[in-house]
């Protein structure tokens, strides 16, 4: 039988990327600081690229990285990741797994585990990271769980300045 993903698009600051409904992501637009994550040099791509990840169940973009969720429970990202010295050049775990859901801000990473637990990483400023605290969270496992008073979540959702999430069951929405 075949597998089908939900295609989808995301949009980093310069650069799109496409997963398909195979579940393979390309990416096109520039490749400064490896935001395309082809492995190469190339400064930009009109075309989408080759293949870069395969098996994917969903995308996501902060502004010089990109990732995909694998239908295995696997982050994989590229590019730029906040907090690091130099760019992945191309797809690299990064210690997440056993995921369900992906979101990125413009400087940060927020992930939902199958057990609906939530974590986050990348620049803090402004409280984004939903640990009551400024600091940044580097992309190095383990990752620190947020607390949520012991409720669950099914999905998050980031943007520049803020991370929200929906509890599991009820519905509600905490930012």
């Amino acid at each position: 039988a075949a597998w089908f993903a939900t295609p989808q698009m995301a949009g980093a600051r310069n650069a799109a990327f496409v997963l398909d409904r195979f579940g393979d992501v390309r990416g096109w637009g520039s490749n400064l600081r490896a935001l395309l994550g082809t492995g190469t040099s190339l400064l930009s791509l009109l075309a989408p690229s080759a293949v870069i990840v395969s098996n994917a169940v969903q995308i996501t973009a902060g502004q010089e990285f990109g990732c995909a969720l694998t239908s295995s429970g696997e982050v994989l990202c590229w590019g730029m990741l906040p907090t690091l010295v130099t760019p992945l050049t191309s797809p690299t775990a990064v210690g997440l797994s056993g995921v369900q859901h992906i979101s990125a801000g413009d400087f940060h990473l927020c992930v939902v585990f199958t057990d609906g637990t939530v974590t986050c990483a990348g620049l803090g400023v402004g409280y984004k990271l939903g640990f009551g605290t400024t600091a940044d969270v580097p992309f190095v496992a383990p990752y620190t769980l947020l607390d949520l008073g012991g409720d669950l979540c099914d999905s998050v959702a980031t943007s520049t300045t803020h991370t929200c999430v929906m509890v599991r069951g009820s519905g509600e929405v905490r930012c």
